[in-house]
């Protein structure tokens, strides 16, 4: 999931963030959490402040506690609801994923009716989809029950589509491909790329919309093809160009592909290896297993027969730690692990 910034530190307390705050306080306790005893709004920002500096401090390695401090203050600040539902998510440093208190949380504040308050809508639409992303990554069905996992993956386009329908980008482009890939619901590609380019005309940045559609031009499977699958590369190559000017890390990897192959395109590796960069440093796992392969196989585009194979490996490597989203501390006690000393390690050209 790509969370988005919903709140703001100078929200005012309307009588409709108070009826979200009370769900919130249920939700926790849904969630199995003892019922935190109340505090005020400003010592809420405080512990919401010390569980952030906890999290982000890297010579810290003690936050067994920022569960407890954002509990505490989830009732009464919307802020630390959202960091609580990432802590339970396991996408913070040192503190386990516990996916049933995430649906729990995620459950309650999704069942809320509309809110009047943009900051409480924005909670709402956005735990619609987490909700959706837990089903369809396999919560409450297991990997040999088919038939759970057509029940759950029902719910996933349910919660979507409620949370689409209710104007929230990212699950519209989500709903996109389900409709394309038929997940959920019965596939139609039609409704797909409306979805999909309503969305981008919308909101252009969006995350995975282009990725989308030039994965339906690449497939066949735009409108324009008509009842035979024809593919359309470069229309693909624009529309991945296009997200990746957004910072899309996907359509990088695979604008990176097309030039790499010359598909749609005129044939370019050294551009393709400087997108596969961006892309891993973004985090794109496809992106770094290409940048691997391309600086392993080519030197300013000719194959590096001659090159020694420790010097090729290391190369490899060094590119991979660089586009490593870690602290420049961190890449250096990697480049001491390699087999060549980075002093005299021999570098492609960028």
């Amino acid at each position: 999931m790509a969370p988005r910034v919903w709140y703001n530190c100078g929200m005012r307390r309307t009588a409709a963030s108070a009826a979200v705050l009370l769900c919130l306080a249920a939700a926790l306790h849904a969630a199995g959490a003892e019922p935190p005893p109340p505090c005020s709004l400003q010592d809420a920002r405080l512990m919401y402040n010390q569980a952030m500096l906890l999290l982000e401090d890297d010579r810290n390695s003690n936050v067994a506690e920022v569960p407890a401090l954002l509990e505490t203050a989830a009732p009464v600040y919307p802020r630390a609801a959202e960091l609580l539902l990432k802590v339970y998510e396991g996408r913070k440093k040192g503190l386990p994923a516990e996916p049933q208190k995430a649906y729990d949380l995620a459950l309650s504040m999704a069942s809320l009716r509309p809110q009047q308050d943009p900051v409480a809508e924005e909670i709402r639409l956005h735990a619609m989809y987490s909700l959706a992303c837990y089903h369809e990554k396999g919560y409450g069905w297991g990997k040999d029950d088919a038939e759970a996992k057509a029940r759950s993956l029902q719910q996933a386009f349910r919660w979507m589509k409620k949370a689409a329908d209710a104007g929230y980008d990212t699950a519209a482009a989500e709903l996109g491909r389900y409709y394309m890939a038929g997940t959920g619901t019965a596939a139609d590609t039609r409704k797909a790329w409306e979805i999909l380019f309503r969305t981008a005309r919308r909101a252009p940045r969006t995350p995975k919309v282009y990725l989308y559609l030039g994965t339906m031009c690449a497939c066949g499977l735009h409108p324009q093809a008509g009842t035979r699958a024809k593919a359309d590369p470069a229309a693909a190559v624009r529309l991945f160009h296009t997200g990746a000017l957004y910072g899309d890390a996907g359509c990088m990897n695979n604008l990176g592909v097309m030039l790499e192959r010359g598909i749609g395109t005129r044939r370019d590796v050294r551009a393709a290896a400087a997108l596969y960069r961006r892309a891993a440093a973004l985090g794109n796992k496809e992106a770094s297993t290409n940048m691997q392969r391309l600086v392993f196989k080519y030197d300013d585009h000719a194959p590096r027969a001659g090159t020694p194979p420790a010097e090729r490996i290391n190369n490899a490597l060094l590119c991979v730690i660089d586009a490593l989203p870690v602290q420049e501390h961190h890449r250096s006690a990697l480049r001491r692990l390699l087999l060549i000393p980075t002093e005299h390690a021999p570098r492609t050209p960028r």
